[in-house]
């Protein structure tokens, strides 16, 4: 068997809240994962989770997902709709562009309610 991504661990405060989140945006499912169900994993295409795990310290972290131009379609007008800051640079992420400056067909940065930056290119 290849290596593969089997999950990401994100700190954050509150795992239901952030797992909400990120799969309202991109349309996916949550589940209860760990001993006594205190994570939230979000399963995505393929088979990689992220895994959302309570800590009461939290350092944001960066996460990108690769998506097709129709999910970035559907990505924007998600992060649109709920008022959720957004941009093609990671240092102004407010500036409301989704053009790709290196050449894709489409780059978003937006971060979460702990202050994890996620990137969606395609």
């Amino acid at each position: 068997m290849p290596v593969r991504i089997d999950h990401i661990a994100m700190p954050c405060r509150d795992p239901e809240l952030s797992a909400q989140f990120l799969a309202g945006l991109f349309a996916l499912s949550v589940e209860p994962e760990g001993p006594d169900h205190e994570f939230r994993c979000v399963v995505l295409g393929g088979g990689p989770r992220v895994l959302f795990q309570p800590e009461a310290s939290i350092a944001p972290h960066p996460l990108a997902f690769a998506v097709d131009p129709s999910l970035f379609t559907a990505l924007v007008e998600a992060l649109r709709s709920r008022g959720i800051a957004h941009g093609n640079d990671p240092e102004a992420t407010g500036n409301g562009e989704i053009g790709d400056p290196f050449g894709g067909r489409g780059r978003v940065y937006f971060s979460d309610p702990d202050g994890h930056l996620y990137e969606a290119c395609c």
